[in-house]
């Protein structure tokens, strides 16, 4: 029996948490693995562990996870946690999971700065989720014979599509009746495109008045709300009046069971991103059955195609100042944006059809079970 120590985050509504826990409960189903696993310190010691988020039996197989023995004696140590760190464990291979979103890693997600200029011990693997996060790392001086890439992946008895009464009642349990809901659930923060979304909105107002926006932030862990609050600030000044009401938002510590629910209840899934290791939002909102707007030439192309996805035009940009790394980015066109909100929204065959594919589209091949299927091939090759 193989021996695993996981090192990395649990019980917070964070997306490595969600990565790690999700991943977790896969592997305790292989008799083959023995899984052990120590809690990795908060990004933020203001963060507090949060209850609730999964169903309780699975909380529960979380928490009976046993620590890792004394002496550290196991076969693989995956670390699951930021900074990331590099740098060999006891055991006989060490599988470092790392993400970048613009192009380079900073230094501040290091747990060593230089471990990026050195090459690595021989005993080290990394896993990212997407060919632009890999890209990034590779760019960041990693050797990338060592980099796998790991997508991330859905549990199918949370996010799948909703009955035809089940979306009726969800609906009418929102007050959406009547309205075409884009959906949009992230920290608010600068690289989420929020205000293109805005702007968007205000664009297609006149032709289409029953279209609305909900927004779904995280203020335990981000300051979600003021984020918003600076991105409705810095609209032209005719915007925030004309949107107020066809703007919902709302921030807590939902369990996965109630965000699914605001998927299966939505119309559209929207994601203006600028830069991203993966956006695992855009792959739960297809997998229950959302027609999805995001940016294209990122981390979504690798789980999203056009049958269920509409790309917004981007280009590739860099910023950065003299003294630091130059950090890439994607610009989303606006103006696409505005056109594909207009098109999705008049075009219900295509929605239905989308509602149709991009379940089957995930479930073939985007469950934490080929996740885990995945990490044993890094594990033990």
């Amino acid at each position: 029996m193989a021996k695993i120590i996981i090192e990395g985050w649990r019980f917070l509504p964070h997306s490595f948490a969600t990565v790690n826990q999700f991943q977790a409960l896969e592997l305790l189903k292989r008799p083959h693995l023995r899984l052990y696993h120590r809690d990795a310190p908060y990004w933020n010691n203001k963060w507090k562990p949060a209850s609730g988020l999964l169903q309780p039996e699975k909380e529960q197989a979380l928490r009976d996870m046993p620590a890792p023995p004394e002496n550290d004696d196991a076969d693989v140590t995956l670390r699951a946690g930021c900074p990331f760190n590099f740098s060999p464990s006891r055991a006989t291979r060490t599988v470092t999971f790392a993400t970048c979103e613009f192009g380079r890693l900073s230094d501040e997600v290091l747990a060593d700065p230089n471990s990026v200029k050195t090459p690595l011990d021989s005993s080290i693997r990394i896993i990212t989720p997407s060919r632009w996060s890999r890209e990034g790392l590779v760019r960041s001086g990693l050797n990338p014979d060592i980099i796998t890439t790991v997508p991330h992946g859905i549990d199918p008895d949370i996010f799948h599509p909703p009955t035809d009464s089940e979306r009726m009642a969800l609906r009418k349990q929102f007050g959406w009746e009547g309205c075409f809901i884009f959906l949009h659930i992230s920290a608010m923060t600068p690289n989420k495109g929020i205000p293109d979304i805005l702007k968007s909105l205000y664009e297609i107002g006149g032709n289409e008045p029953a279209a609305r926006l909900v927004l779904k932030g995280l203020d335990s862990l981000y300051t979600s709300t003021a984020a918003l609050g600076e991105c409705l600030k810095r609209l032209p000044p005719q915007i925030h009046p004309a949107i107020k009401s066809r703007v919902a938002y709302t921030s807590g510590d939902n369990s996965y069971d109630e965000i699914a629910r605001l998927y299966k209840a939505a119309d559209a899934y929207v994601a203006p991103y600028l830069g991203e290791g993966f956006n695992l939002p855009v792959l739960e909102a297809a997998a229950c059955g959302l027609p999805i707007i995001c940016t294209g030439g990122g981390a979504t192309d690798d789980f999203t195609t056009s049958d269920f996805r509409l790309a917004i035009r981007s280009q590739q940009q860099i910023s950065g100042d003299p003294d630091s790394p130059a950090m890439i980015y994607l610009r989303p066109d606006q103006s696409h944006l505005t056109s594909l909100m207009r098109q999705i929204i008049e075009d219900r065959s295509w929605r239905l059809s989308a509602r149709r594919v991009g379940p089957e589209y995930v479930r073939e091949r985007f469950t934490w079970k080929h996740v885990a299927d995945k990490l044993e091939d890094v594990f033990f090759s």
